[in-house]
């Protein structure tokens, strides 16, 4: 499992848990700070 911080101007923005398989990678606990959401910060980490 890796997990994955997404900065904006130095600030943390959004995190996300990466499970790493074979062929299969799976995405989970992604999170945005509510201040910045509904800007799509976390569907492009």
């Amino acid at each position: 499992m890796r997990f994955y911080l997404g900065f904006t101007d130095g600030i943390p923005i959004v995190t996300c848990e990466a499970s790493y398989d074979k062929d299969t990678v799976g995405f989970y606990n992604i999170c945005t700070r509510q201040e910045f959401r509904k800007r799509g910060y976390a569907s492009h980490i």
